[in-house]
């Protein structure tokens, strides 16, 4: 019988020291640490075959570049590599992106109905058209 007690306590002993251990470690970190850590992971945003979107930060090394290949075409902008930096634009690089925004937006309020709570384009226009043009080019 005293055996026993020794072997429960000696096991009782270990799992606290077992506890204690692992309640004074630090985790190690596996992603970036800080902002100067930015510069070496790349953010990837790719969407899944089920139709979900997975991201995940990897390494600039382990990144393929070849294929994310720039279109040669402004008009499709979905589903590529986008450069974001703080290396400052020029102005015109700045007004070409807003204007892709814009052509963007106008295409697709232009596209959907004139919203109920813009009835008033109505009244002074002519058209349904008209109104949701004017609609658009406010918003």
């Amino acid at each position: 019988m005293r055996t026993v007690g020794v072997a429960h306590r000696a096991m009782a002993v270990s799992l606290v020291l077992m506890l204690v251990s692992c309640g004074t470690t630090r985790p190690t970190s596996t992603g970036t640490v800080g902002s100067q850590d930015l510069s070496r992971y790349v953010l990837v945003i790719e969407q899944t075959p089920d139709g979900q979107v997975a991201h995940a930060w990897k390494p600039v090394r382990d990144v393929d570049l070849t294929m994310y290949q720039y279109p040669m075409k402004p008009r499709s902008m979905d589903g590529v590599l986008q450069r974001a930096s703080n290396t400052p634009m020029t102005d015109s690089q700045i007004g070409e992106a807003c204007y892709e925004v814009y052509e963007r937006c106008m295409s697709r309020c232009l596209a959907s109905p004139l919203p109920p709570h813009a009835n008033h384009y109505l009244a002074s226009r002519k058209s349904m058209k008209a109104a949701l043009q004017a609609f658009c080019m406010d918003e």
